[in-house]
């Protein structure tokens, strides 16, 4: 257990969200329904799982054959109401990772909206109006109903051994899942075995309904500033504001990479003493670049002096293994059917 001194308060947590969940299911608390084909990216747990690599993913796989829109709420972005991604925004704008989605896929419909319902509707209601739509981290946002919900769990945090906030990271009973049409297990270590899948088969438990499946992380080659490919350093300072960078430093660990780290809470919104830190960090550590990951880089500092010093980015993305073509024939019935 994460917070064991807060466990007293977990009953609390649990009847405020089971109460809402309830509202919801008996009609009470209304979710709209939309005459597009709207697919749900998240999980019941706080923390990083991986949504922003698996709705790249989806993105890669179909962004050629639907026109699809993001819609996020925009975490940690300093403005309000709907605003759609264009080539100069900033992560200060829509937040770090609908930018990092928008300057992936450029050729995507990019919007953040805190009011989901709203979103949806000014989506709709554009001349360029999209086919589908995907909502970046909002199972537990109900009041846009999703006709198709992807839950992610990671393999080294499983909702099965979390608990409750605050004494743990889920942020509602394991029951919602009842409403999740396919369970992910994110980051595992290697391509899974039959026995190893057959484990985390027993261990998740999944219903009839239910699809499972196991994604891996990925490490594309390391980048500079100008997207040019750039061949692996032999130390670096390790610049990161994510909730699990030892995944990220283990990888350039076992690529050879010398590394020293320097951590920043997830979604760091980078200040300039913050930029005097990765310097002082930097010099201190006699490496030879820095490296962040995209999410961090929408977010960097403006410095003339740190932007000097060589900095390249490391981007991921996911491989589902035997996986990979159950879940695009589920997401390409579910458009198709419901376009038909």
């Amino acid at each position: 257990m994460r917070r064991p001194l807060l466990l007293p308060f977990v009953p609390l947590y649990w009847i405020a969200t089971s109460v809402r969940n309830s509202l919801f299911d008996l009609g009470i608390l209304r979710s709209k329904s939309f005459p597009i084909p709207i697919i749900c990216m998240g999980n019941i747990s706080a923390g990083g799982t991986g949504k922003t690599p698996h709705t790249e993913w989806i993105l890669h796989q179909f962004s050629e054959k639907y026109k699809i829109a993001v819609l996020s709420r925009g975490y940690g972005r300093k403005t309000k109401g709907y605003l759609e991604a264009t080539p100069n925004s900033t992560a200060r704008e829509i937040g770090d990772e609908p930018l990092q989605i928008a300057q992936r896929f450029p050729h995507v419909k990019v919007v953040v909206c805190e009011d989901r319902v709203n979103g949806v509707n000014q989506l709709l209601q554009d001349k360029n109006a999209p086919d589908v739509i995907v909502l970046d981290d909002a199972f537990q946002h109900r009041y846009v109903h999703a006709g198709l919900n992807w839950v992610l769990t990671p393999y080294n945090d499983l909702f099965t051994k979390d608990f409750l906030l605050p004494a743990g990271n889920l942020r509602e009973d394991v029951r919602a899942l009842e409403r999740a049409d396919i369970i992910t297990v994110t980051k595992c270590p290697h391509k899974l075995n039959q026995e190893e899948r057959e484990i985390l088969r027993k261990e998740i438990n999944p219903t009839d309904v239910h699809t499972l499946s196991m994604s891996r992380m990925t490490y594309l080659p390391l980048t500079n500033a100008q997207n040019h490919s750039v061949q692996n350093p032999k130390s670096a300072l390790v610049v990161t504001g994510i909730a699990s960078p030892d995944h990220l430093i283990n990888h350039l660990i076992d690529r050879g990479v010398e590394v020293h780290s320097l951590r920043f809470k997830d979604h760091r919104d980078y200040t300039h003493s913050d930029a005097q830190r990765m310097i002082n960090a930097f010099e201190n550590s006699n490496v030879e670049c820095i490296i962040t990951t995209r999410k961090d880089f929408v977010r960097w500092p403006s410095n003339a002096e740190l932007d000097a010093i060589p900095t390249y980015i490391q981007d991921i993305s996911i491989e589902m293994d035997e996986d990979s073509g159950v879940i695009y024939r589920i997401i390409d019935r579910f458009i198709s059917d419901f376009q038909a």
